[in-house]
């Protein structure tokens, strides 16, 4: 039903983008706000905002004063220019075949397809655009804006995502509040532009580097049947709430939360860890992502937040360490949700009077850690059941440099494979010689530090690989960047749990 417009609007409609880039992939949620023009309030039990998102139209390749209604589906799986695949008609494409299939021949020579390529794309038909929802019907009034260009009607939902197709385009969005009763508009019409939409950045591969493994003592045999190893990420992936304030170094677009998280789960998911601990997770984050997410890629999820929320302008949230870990390697046999205020407030209840108040601003911080006890699966080939149990202890702790003491009142892998003698050049660039630490884990403006570790007991656990770090040449542009989407990088160990010795009779 067409919207009935009328002589004067009661209302306005407020668009924000965070970031006018948008970013194959990755998800376009604006921020929407109605407001009221006049005496009268927004009838907010009635109205509604219609979105309409358009992407401009394409120009025939062969004739430069037409626009575009087929594409050449050979072109798409090839990955060339979408400006080279684009015809006006399906009998333009025909009679320009014999010289276009010479461009297929040469991307052919060129380049091999890959799997990844093909999964990404959605392959169009070559005789006509995408069947459309008959509410996505292009208008044909909507079709020109005031500078003259031709748009064609690509989504009628809130947020948009845009395409491989999208690539180099500028897209528009029109909302307009109607209201529900008399389907008369409430608003003007209200165009939002983008700049050109730009490709997802290509990701930075960090491989794990195997250690060398001690020598067993000859005289200590082994309990268990087999060996059983792990793997285990942490990582700081810098919630949302707290990138407003600062990360000037970073480009808008690749702070926004819709770009970050697309980001965060590739990294995520390539390192194929068998235990996941993140900390810094919004709990709607969590929530509406990373659990749906990660469970479809075979993890369970544990989630403990802290206690201080903070309003986001249309809900409180805060953030908080999750744990995941492989079901089919792992069951949980216990949990235990720590939060660190609630411990040291007996030691600053036990202070003297007029020592209490400093104390408890120096060390009643809202940090909290998430324990859980894993039992591995009988398929492990385990045989004692206190030795198949892995105690997994996921913390937040206070960063401040200047409080050392905070840090150790609440409170390393990488250490042991900086003891390698055989470690390559590069890698050992990458360690300080005197801690044995990495170069960094965490790099702000102000900055750089080792912040992050793995702890682990020497004594049940042996180090089998890390992965491997990144120094300030990796990160020279700053932290978070378009290709790291957090002010931290992940740390990785796999590990094998060690035989129960005993001695030989």
């Amino acid at each position: 039903m067409d919207i009935q417009e009328t002589k004067s609007y009661n209302c306005k409609v407020n668009v924000t983008l965070r970031s006018t880039i948008p970013v194959v992939g990755c998800e376009i949620n604006p921020s929407v706000s109605v407001t009221s023009k006049g005496p009268f309030p927004v009838p907010f039990h009635s109205y509604s905002v219609n979105f309409k998102w358009y992407k401009e139209a394409e120009i025939c390749s062969i004739h430069n004063d037409k626009l575009a209604t087929v594409q050449c589906v050979s072109c798409v799986k090839l990955n060339i220019p979408g400006k080279e695949s684009y015809h006006c008609s399906t009998k333009c494409f025909l009679n320009s075949w014999q010289a276009h299939q010479q461009r297929h021949h040469l991307e052919t020579e060129r380049r091999t397809l890959t799997d990844d390529a093909q999964t990404i794309r959605k392959l169009r038909s070559s005789g006509s655009w995408p069947e459309l929802c008959s509410e996505c019907l292009i208008d044909e009034a909507a079709m020109m804006d005031g500078g003259g260009k031709d748009w064609f009607l690509v989504s009628c939902s809130r947020s948009y995502v845009p395409e491989v197709d999208d690539l180099g385009l500028i897209l528009k969005l029109d909302c307009v509040a109607v209201d529900l009763l008399t389907n008369t508009a409430l608003s003007e019409l209200n165009q939002t532009m983008t700049d050109p939409v730009i490709e997802f950045p290509e990701a930075q591969p960090r491989p794990m580097v195997p250690t060398p493994r001690v020598q067993e003592s000859s005289s200590l045999c082994s309990t268990s049947l087999n060996d059983f190893t792990f793997s285990i990420l942490s990582y700081n992936i810098l919630s949302d709430i707290y990138t407003y304030q600062k990360y000037y170094n970073c480009p808008p677009w690749a702070l926004v939360w819709e770009y970050r998280r697309h980001n965060l789960l590739r990294e995520i998911i390539k390192y194929n860890a068998d235990i996941i601990c993140l900390q810094e997770v919004q709990s709607d984050h969590f929530e509406n992502f990373f659990k749906p997410k990660l469970t479809e890629e075979g993890y369970m999820a544990i989630y403990k937040k802290k206690n201080n929320e903070v309003y986001t302008g249309n809900q409180f949230v805060t953030d908080g360490c999750a744990t995941f870990y492989r079901r089919h390697l792992f069951k949980e046999f216990a949990k235990h949700e720590v939060e660190f205020n609630k411990k040291t407030s007996p030691v600053v209840e036990a202070l003297e009077p007029d020592l209490r108040s400093e104390a408890s601003k120096h060390l009643m911080k809202d940090n909290v850690a998430l324990v859980v006890i894993l039992e591995t699966l009988g398929n492990c080939c385990i045989k004692d059941a206190i030795q198949s149990r892995i105690c997994v202890v996921n913390a937040h702790i206070c960063s401040d440099p200047k409080l050392p003491d905070v840090k150790l009142f609440q409170a390393s892998a990488y250490a042991s494979f900086g003891l390698a003698v055989a470690m390559q050049e590069r890698q050992l660039g990458k360690f300080n010689q005197e801690t044995r630490e990495p170069e960094l884990t965490f790099r702000s403006k102000r900055f750089s530090k080792t912040l992050d570790y793995i702890f682990y007991t020497v004594n049940t656990l042996e180090v089998e690989a890390v992965l491997e770090l990144l120094d300030h040449e990796d990160v020279a542009a700053g932290l978070p960047s378009p290709l790291w989407s957090s002010d931290h990088i992940a740390l990785m160990s796999s590990f094998r749990i060690l035989p129960k010795k005993q001695s030989c009779n």
